[in-house]
């Protein structure tokens, strides 16, 4: 076995934690303090998922051929509740107190649209998403 594959093998490798971030300070406890949501990071499988529940294909007369489109907006409601694990967005109690039926629903009775934005942003950057792979390899050769 080569030297490095050790540090590779899953027994070896660090655990992938949840995360807690602060979507709004408008959520707080009994004492006052702001209670932070905890999140996890998805794995590639279900981030293909998301993306296919988030496509849709369209066929083109003209050249024959179907044209795929993924709903950016759907795609990264998906991601917000797959990825939340605590507050649970699928809590009947809390979407009843919120008058909603769904986890989607949810997610736009509790928070403003810029609390839902900076949590979008948050989510992606938990998950990877905020460098692109230019980025990385303009990164790799300045250093």
């Amino acid at each position: 076995m080569a030297k490095n594959l050790k540090a590779f093998l899953k027994g070896n490798a660090a655990p992938i934690a949840d995360v807690e971030v602060v979507v709004s300070d408008r959520f707080k406890d009994e004492n006052g303090d702001v209670v932070p949501w905890t999140v996890r990071i998805i794995r590639p499988g279900e981030n293909d998922d998301l993306m296919k529940e988030a496509t849709s294909s369209k066929f083109m007369p003209r050249s024959g051929m179907y044209a795929s489109k993924v709903d950016m907006n759907r795609y990264l409601k998906a991601l917000a509740i797959t990825s939340t694990v605590e507050p649970d967005l699928n809590d009947k109690d809390l979407q009843d107190s919120y008058g909603v039926l769904s986890a989607s629903d949810l997610l736009d009775e509790m928070l403003t649209a810029g609390e839902y934005n900076e949590y979008l942003k948050q989510l992606q950057k938990i998950n990877g998403f905020d460098v692109s792979f230019d980025d990385k390899v303009d990164e790799a050769k300045n250093s």
